[in-house]
């Protein structure tokens, strides 16, 4: 079955103290790009949200497609919504919403998150929304499915997620996986390697 993937990257990175999509990781990938290499390839071509005029590092520039977030500096629920009026559930029933500082997130557990995906699809009731979780602490990425895309149209303001969290039924995911829940929102969050 097909997801969605969405990766959110408009954001002003203010805890950082500068642009942290352009910071440099061990590796000496920037940081979206390694978060990217994680999330790209894939069919669809993954929704990546940027702000206006922007484009995608250069390596991957074939291998997704751009979202402007003309609202990028008002939260990142305009950017949820602007990735959501991107997203066609007829081709994919499920938007899987990753976050751009997250390159430690393992392959695996994208396979397995499809995996809970098909499984919550074919079973009675409503879909919910599935989120990895590691050491009982819920993470990213988040699989939000076809049901919930007027609600995700309508978010706003730096909520995110929360309020269909709040009000949806939510299926965790537990993986073996700390990616999940390591982001990098300071310069020392760049320490260490990617198996994290």
């Amino acid at each position: 079955m097909s997801l969605q993937r969405l990766i959110l990257a408009a954001g002003a990175g203010r805890r950082f103290g500068a642009d942290k999509r352009a910071a440099r990781l061990p590796t000496g990938e920037t940081l979206l790009e390694a978060t990217l290499s994680v999330l790209c390839p894939a069919a669809p071509l993954p929704l990546l949200v940027l702000r206006p005029g922007e484009t995608a590092p250069a390596p991957f520039q074939d291998q997704v497609r751009v979202v402007p977030s003309p609202r990028w500096d008002e939260g990142q629920g305009h950017s949820l919504a602007a990735g959501a009026a991107a997203w066609d559930p007829a081709a994919a029933p499920w938007l899987l919403i990753a976050l751009g500082d997250m390159p430690y997130l393992q392959r695996e557990t994208l396979r397995a998150l499809e995996h809970a995906c098909a499984e919550a699809q074919a079973a009675p009731g409503p879909t919910p929304l599935i989120a990895p979780s590691f050491r009982g602490q819920r993470g990213h990425p988040v699989a939000v499915p076809a049901r919930l895309r007027t609600a995700a149209l309508a978010l706003r303001g730096d909520q995110g997620l929360k309020a269909l969290f709040a009000s949806e039924p939510v299926r965790l995911l537990p993986v073996h996986d700390p990616g999940v829940c390591r982001d990098v929102d300071r310069p020392e969050d760049l320490a260490g390697d990617l198996e994290g």
